[in-house]
C-alpha cells in the first residue's frame, strides 16, 4: 500500500486500450479510483488506442508496450516483470487472455498480488471446431497458471460459471464483479445529431461474427414488409462491414439502416434514439447494453450471457433469443407499438437499475474492497 497506508498503487495489464468494451471500463475505473487517491498506471500490450490517450489527458499514468504480435513472446513478459519492478504496485490486475497468462508469468517471486479478469464468456466462438480447441487450450492454461493468480474476477455470473465447469478456475478464487458507468454521463449530450423521422433504433459494437448483426438484418427484413417508419443505427466498424452492407443492399434495407462506422461519443447518438437493440450471440457483460439503459432507452437484447443479468424482461424492455430473427422482429415491432409514455417507463426502470447496480461509484467500492482484502 502507498505512503498514507489506505490507497493502492494498481498497475493494471490489458492487451489494449482501443475503442472497445475493455478499454472504456478500464478508463473509467482508472479514473475514479485516481479521483479517491489511489494509484494506478495503465499498460497496454498493444500500441495505445483512444481510450489510452483519453486516460492519458485525464491524468493518467499510461505506457503501452507497442507489441504487435506473439503477445506471449518470453520477451513480453520480462518487458511486464520490468514495469512491475519499476512501479512497485501493490496489485497487478490483469484482464483478458495474453495479459492475464503474461502478468502471471510476470510477477512470479515478486511481492505483487496478482488479480485476473475474465470479460467474455468464451475466448473464442465456440460454434465453429477450430476455434472450440483453441477455446478449450485457453482454458487448459488459465488452469495451469491459476496458482499465479490471487483472485479470478469475471463481469457476470454467466461467464463465471462457464469458465469454473471448463475446469479454467477454482470456485474458491472466483467472484462476480459487474462493470460500472458514469451514469451521469449517459443521461445527456451537449452534442446535437440530426436524427431521420419515425422510430430510431441504435445499436453498438463491432461488426464481427459474435455480434451477430446479421440476425438483426434479417429481423428489419422482417418488419419492413408491415413498417416504414423506423430506422437502425449501426454503430461500429468491423472486418464484416462490408459483407454486412452488401447483405443489407441484397435485402433492400438501404432505408432502414445506416452505417455509422467507428464513434468516440455514443452518449450523442444513444440521447436521440428511441429503443436500443443488440443481437449479439454472447457478452461476457453487455457494457453498451447498461449504457443505453442509463440513457433511458429501452432495451431489447438476445439472451446472450451477461445481458440477461442486465436487461429485466418486461420491465427494462425484452430479451429474444439468441440467432432468431423472428423472435428479435416481433420484439422490436412490440416495443414500437407502444405508447411513449409505457415506453418511457420501460426507461426509467431501466436508468434506475443502472444507477442502483452498474454504477461506476459501485464498482469502485467494490475494487476497493477486494484490493484491501490483501493487503
Amino acid at each position: 500500500m502507498s505512503a498514507d497506508d489506505s490507497s493502492f498503487r494498481v498497475l493494471f495489464l490489458t492487451p489494449a486500450m482501443g475503442v472497445g468494451g475493455v478499454g472504456r471500463q478500464l478508463f473509467g475505473l482508472s479514473k475514479s479510483l485516481l479521483e479517491k487517491g489511489h494509484e494506478v498506471h495503465i499498460l497496454s500490450l498493444t500500441p495505445i488506442g483512444n481510450f489510452g490517450h483519453k486516460a492519458r489527458s485525464a491524468g493518467i499514468s499510461v505506457r503501452s508496450l507497442n507489441v504487435e504480435s506473439k503477445l506471449l513472446a518470453p520477451i513480453v513478459v520480462w518487458k511486464i516483470r520490468r514495469e512491475i519492478q519499476s512501479f512497485e504496485p501493490d496489485i497487478v490486475h490483469a484482464h483478458l487472455f495474453h495479459a492475464i497468462i503474461s502478468g502471471r508469468l510476470a510477477s512470479i517471486g515478486l511481492d505483487v498480488t496478482t488479480i485476473s479478469t475474465f470479460h467474455n464468456v468464451h475466448d473464442r466462438n465456440p460454434e465453429t471446431e477450430r476455434l472450440l480447441e483453441e477455446t478449450t487450450l485457453r482454458d487448459r492454461v488459465y488452469s495451469l497458471t491459476d496458482t499465479l493468480s490471487a483472485m479470478n474476477t469475471f463481469v457476470s455470473d454467466t461467464a463465471m460459471e462457464r469458465y469454473i465447469a471448463a475446469g479454467a478456475v477454482t470456485r474458491e478464487k472466483s467472484t462476480r464483479v459487474y462493470n460500472g458507468i458514469n451514469v451521469d454521463k449517459f443521461s445527456s449530450s451537449s452534442v446535437e445529431v440530426d436524427r431521420p423521422g419515425g422510430f430510431l433504433w441504435v445499436t453498438v459494437g463491432s461488426i464481427e461474427k459474435r455480434k451477430d448483426h446479421a440476425t438483426l438484418l434479417e429481423a428489419v427484413d422482417s418488419l419492413q414488409d408491415t413498417r416504414e417508419d423506423f430506422t437502425v443505427w449501426i454503430l461500429g466498424e468491423g472486418q464484416l462491414r462490408e459483407s454486412l452492407e452488401r447483405k443489407a443492399r441484397q435485402l433492400g434495407l438501404e432505408h432502414h439502416v445506416e452505417f455509422k462506422g467507428e464513434v468516440y461519443n455514443v452518449p450523442k447518438y444513444l440521447n436521440v434514439a428511441d429503443g436500443f437493440v443488440l443481437s449479439s450471440r454472447w457478452e461476457g457483460f453487455g457494457l453498451v447494453v447498461a449504457e443505453a439503459m442509463a440513457c433511458g432507452l429501452p432495451v431489447i437484447s438476445t439472451d446472450a450471457g451477461g445481458t440477461s443479468e442486465i436487461v429485466v424482461d418486461g420491465e427494462t424492455g425484452f430479451l429474444v433469443e439468441r440467432g432468431n430473427p423472428d423472435d428479435l422482429a416481433a420484439s422490436m415491432a412490440t416495443l414500437m407499438e407502444l405508447p411513449a409514455a409505457e415506453r418511457a417507463t420501460y426507461g426509467t426502470n431501466g436508468r434506475q437499475r443502472v444507477k442502483e447496480m452498474f454504477s461506476i461509484e459501485s464498482a469502485t467500492e467494490n475494487w476497493e474492497s477486494i484490493y484491501a482484502s490483501f493487503a
